[in-house]
């Protein structure tokens, strides 16, 4: 069972990183997770908030925030190609920041 875990973790954190876990030192490892999570989040939610206000009729939000969502979603794409994780969180940051 301890055995079964370890291979999940060690799964999970190459698919995180992109296989280059032991690359990097443990607190660049955490705040790509924590940028990922954080991304895949925000995400997630703006999809779901942009379909509940497009079924609503309300116009322009719907779109604001699927061209958000999309954004994201290339952001963190080209994060994990190119491994430059400081542009994708400022970029992230930035359409936070946006939203508020």
């Amino acid at each position: 069972m301890k055995a079964n875990l370890e291979q999940i973790k060690q799964f999970l954190l190459n698919l995180i990183t992109r296989g280059r876990y032991e690359a990097y030192d443990i607190e660049t490892i955490r705040k790509i997770i924590l940028f990922n999570i954080i991304t895949a989040m925000g995400i997630v939610v703006l999809f779901v908030l942009g379909t509940f206000v497009y079924y609503n009729n309300i116009k322009y939000i719907w779109l604001i925030d699927y061209s958000i969502t999309v954004i994201l979603l290339l952001n963190l794409l080209y994060t994990q190609r190119s491994q430059n994780y400081r542009f994708g969180l400022y970029v992230t940051i930035g359409v936070f920041t946006f939203l508020s």
